[in-house]
């Protein structure tokens, strides 16, 4: 076997008096108390979203968060100086929002004219106090939301991205928003309102802070996709164990678009990554024009929970004239909270095709890389 040894360090509702409504916006944080106070009597089982600048205009249901296909449906409400609007906000509670029409009212509680809603979801940074109530109110669907026994897979796909199929043993994402920015998105033949078909690949325990935890790796295609150059969409998320109940701690839906035939790989695995860090590597390989092809590929799960590729790698190796045999590990190296990462690769003969960071020319092995970035 030739290895490759990559250093990895840090890089890296009904009337609202106008006086309520101009005491929320003016009074700031002074006032705060005292709003929520008159509110909670105006506004029975409605919480304020923030305590200033736009997210103090806006008030939310906290008991009556509904499910919506993979997303939720809160019902919102929103001050002015002239009186207040009710509206209900639907959102997939990652980035996007879109708010429903509703009523307008002025202050003396009387219905004024319609208030207008989005046609279709928007980022939730393009309006204001949104990103601030998706925050707030997907916190508490999230929190309510559990597996209750045994974790298993069907259920959590189910809590996650929305009804599943015991038959296709997967759930339909209606409600997929894949950032524009994620490199390779246009391989997925994935077009915006089109919905994705997700299953579940590999689940995993460890324990975190003396908690256990699950991971669950996910893999989407389009609905009628997988053509042999369409990629798959990777997505991995963490439950905790809390009780008789696992709950979702994380979810990141858009970790990659990689792979073939719309699957990002076939063989996952979880390993630590330094102190207190794990990491996914994902690893496959294929057949392009008559070349054997793999691929090994790690994920490092940051502070931050988010997932992030940790080598830049496209085909570890290829040969026309055998199968190529590649893995990656993270061993203990002088940095305890970043360990060393190791890629190996069988041996190559024949004619070679290196297209990776990791092999520069034919035959040049055993080569050295680094750093890598992750946190």
């Amino acid at each position: 076997m030739n290895f490759f040894v990559l250093r990895a360090r840090t890089l890296v509702v009904h009337g609202l008096a106008i006086a309520v409504a101009t005491c929320v916006v003016a009074c700031g944080k002074d006032g705060a108390a005292g709003t929520s106070q008159v509110t909670d009597k105006k506004f029975p089982g409605y919480q304020q979203v923030g305590s200033s600048g736009d997210a103090a205009q806006l008030w939310f249901n906290p008991t009556d968060i509904a499910r919506s296909g993979s997303g939720y449906v809160v019902h919102t409400l929103k001050t002015f100086p002239d009186g207040y609007a009710r509206f209900d906000v639907s959102t997939n509670c990652r980035e996007t929002t879109k708010r429903l029409a509703g009523t307008q009212y002025r202050s003396d509680g009387t219905a004024g004219t319609d208030y207008p809603g989005n046609d279709a979801p928007v980022s939730a940074k393009s309006e204001p106090g949104m990103v601030e109530l998706m925050s707030t109110s997907c916190g508490i669907a999230m929190a309510a939301r559990a597996i209750q026994g045994e974790f298993n897979v069907p259920a959590a796909l189910e809590l996650l991205y929305g009804p599943y199929d015991a038959q296709s043993k997967a759930s339909t994402w209606d409600d997929a928003s894949v950032p524009s920015d994620l490199p390779w998105r246009d391989n997925l033949q994935w077009s915006p309102g089109k919905p994705l078909i997700v299953t579940g690949v590999a689940s995993f325990g460890f324990s975190e802070g003396s908690q256990q935890k699950k991971v669950l790796v996910t893999n989407a295609v389009s609905d009628g996709g997988g053509c042999h150059a369409c990629t798959g969409l990777l997505g991995v998320a963490i439950f905790r164990h809390e009780g008789d109940a696992w709950k979702i701690d994380s979810s990141q839906p858009y970790v990659a678009s990689m792979g073939a035939m719309g699957s990002v790989g076939a063989n996952f695995s979880w390993a630590p990554a330094g102190d207190d860090k794990y990491a996914l590597i994902v690893t496959d390989g294929d057949m392009h024009q008559g070349y054997q092809t793999a691929y090994t590929t790690p994920f490092v799960r940051g502070k931050d929970g988010k997932f992030a590729q940790v080598v830049d790698d496209a085909d570890t190796g290829a040969t026309d004239t055998e199968a190529v045999d590649v893995e990656t590990s993270f061993v203990k190296g002088k940095d305890p909270a970043h360990y060393d990462v190791i890629m190996r690769s069988g041996k190559l003969r024949g004619a070679v095709r290196c297209r990776s960071m990791l092999c520069e020319s034919p035959g040049r092995f055993p080569r050295i890389f680094g750093p890598a970035n992750y946190a």
